[in-house]
């Protein structure tokens, strides 16, 4: 990879970061580190621009180089964002604003964990190869060396892991996952996101009682749920979704068992998903949050005023119990009514007395990924488009009451 594999903008802060470097006379080797290398080995977009530094912290670089990047970009500041374990911001890290661009700065490291905690109990200064090694996967482990304009790959297998697409630990994997069971989630989400596979010794280990035990008691639900976030509005979420069901974290996240039909309807939805044209992504993802863990939401809303307060939806509340209501059969019966008059002329194969009763035990005990859509779906009706039936399904569900099971189905 060279620069010109860079964008413009990418490029002319690689270049500014190369002549403040000579003018200050730095020994310091800069590097681009992780994501951004990754994605332009891929050809994908990226610009998330992480600079690694061997021999200081970003602080210190940024004090040493700021007047000579002012020449490029008079407006050029940088700023320091403290350590913030409380909020999962373990490290310290410095900000670089340059022509437009936002860098994070911080020293190559090398690190130690505790057996019940995924925040590591030390810190130190790495070198290249100890840094690569402790990160989650191969193929986030690589290096771009901005002075010398190549790629580095410390663990010999960064590189090849992107052509087979395989998804790999830089150590061991039972020695990755008990020192961060997180990133059980984090080989699930780049699996998916890319398509790749997973090693099978890592899917072994994933799947090992020590790291599940690991997992609950070192990962916080916020952690949680900002991965399983990102599988659901990232690329392939059904991939996602059944990848955590096969090495068994579903219950570890959603707190009920999930049954194989439960993952078979979410890849239903997913497929109409794909099938259907729906501007609107947020729509999308209300779709999609709540067909996956709707099932699973906690009866205890206590939790619901507050997050309607953060985001605007107090009048939504005076819902919550006309959806309750609509869980069992009066909300089969109302789909009844709907599709017989608007889509399916009164099919008596579809809506006979026997079917509505098992639509109705099927809702009140929420055995369905997405209730309505994975039920309806699934149904033959070769005289009925599926694209009619799920857009007939969307139209039928107002907008406060995705935004209530969106928020219901979310909440830590």
């Amino acid at each position: 990879m060279t620069a010109h594999d860079d964008t413009r903008e990418e490029a002319k802060i690689l270049d500014a970061l190369r002549l403040a470097i000579r003018e200050c006379d730095l020994k310091t080797d800069v590097r681009v580190a992780g994501g951004w290398v990754r994605d332009k080995l891929l050809g994908v977009e990226s610009h998330d621009l992480d600079i690694a530094l061997d021999d200081m912290t970003g602080q210190q670089f940024c004090d040493r180089v700021l007047r000579c990047l002012r020449k490029t970009d008079p407006s050029c500041s940088y700023k320091v964002i403290k350590s913030n374990p409380e909020r999962s911001k373990h490290l310290e890290t410095t900000k670089l604003e340059i022509l437009g661009g936002e860098l994070d700065v911080v020293n190559l490291r090398s690190e130690t964990y505790s057996n019940d905690s995924r925040i590591p109990t030390s810190m130190k200064f790495g070198t290249p190869s100890e840094d690569a090694y402790r990160r989650d996967l191969t193929i986030n482990s690589l290096f771009y060396n901005v002075a010398a304009d190549k790629v580095e790959d410390f663990t010999g297998r960064g590189v090849m892991d992107l052509k087979l697409g395989k998804i790999r630990t830089p150590l061991p994997p039972l020695v990755t996952f008990l020192d961060d069971p997180l990133r059980v989630l984090r080989s699930i989400r780049f699996a998916a996101r890319f398509n790749f596979e997973l090693d099978e010794e890592l899917e072994c280990m994933a799947s090992a009682d020590s790291v599940k035990a690991a997992f609950e008691t070192k990962i916080t639900r916020e952690r949680i749920s900002q991965e399983i976030q990102a599988m659901l509005f990232g690329k392939n979420p059904a991939r996602a979704m059944c990848l955590l069901h096969k090495l068994g974290y579903w219950p570890l996240i959603f707190t009920r068992p999930v049954s194989a039909q439960s993952v078979k309807d979410f890849q239903v939805v997913c497929e109409t998903l794909e099938s259907v044209n729906i501007a609107d992504e947020g729509e999308r993802r209300l779709v999609l949050v709540a067909g996956i863990l709707y099932p699973f939401k906690k009866e205890n809303d206590t939790v619901l005023g507050s997050m309607a307060e953060r985001i605007g939806l107090k009048a939504m509340l005076k819902k919550v119990n006309a959806l309750y209501k609509a869980i069992g059969n009066t909300f089969v019966q109302d789909w009844y009514e709907l599709n017989k008059r608007t889509l399916f002329g009164g099919l008596p194969c579809l809506f006979n007395e026997s079917f509505r009763v098992e639509a109705g035990l099927a809702f009140r005990d929420r055995d369905f990924s997405l209730s309505a859509a994975a039920l309806f779906l699934s149904v033959p009706a070769p005289s009925v488009q599926k694209k009619d039936v799920f857009n007939a399904i969307l139209k039928s569900i107002s907008l406060s009451e995705r935004s209530y099971v969106y928020m219901a189905a979310t909440k830590s």
